[in-house]
């Protein structure tokens, strides 16, 4: 779209996004043994450093996900 000063417009938020579609979640998730430790290492390298930057409610945040995949992997 062009003004009448001759520059392009920003476009709208609707021509620029599509829609977003809904989830559909599977009631169980499986992953294998390395996707859980690589899931897990990362959560606890993310926990790590936000802790060190000082963003203690991320860092808690990300340590319930962590606890979560332990207690549902280990039993």
């Amino acid at each position: 779209m062009k003004r009448a000063c001759g520059r392009e417009q920003p476009a709208s938020r609707s021509q620029r996004v599509p829609a977003p579609q809904p989830l559909h979640f599977r009631e169980v998730i499986e992953l294998s043994r390395e996707e859980v430790f690589e899931v897990c290492g990362r959560l606890a390298l993310a926990h790590r450093a936000l802790a060190r930057a000082g963003d203690t409610s991320a860092a808690v945040e990300l340590a319930w996900v962590f606890d979560l995949m332990e207690r549902r992997v280990v039993g």
